[in-house]
């Protein structure tokens, strides 16, 4: 369940990073 966590977080890291580079 911890990596789950994990790997959902870090995709969402990527989305809001990927945001910020459009924007």
């Amino acid at each position: 369940i911890g990596y789950s966590m994990t790997s959902a977080s870090s995709r969402l890291e990527l989305i809001l990073r990927a945001e910020r580079q459009l924007s």
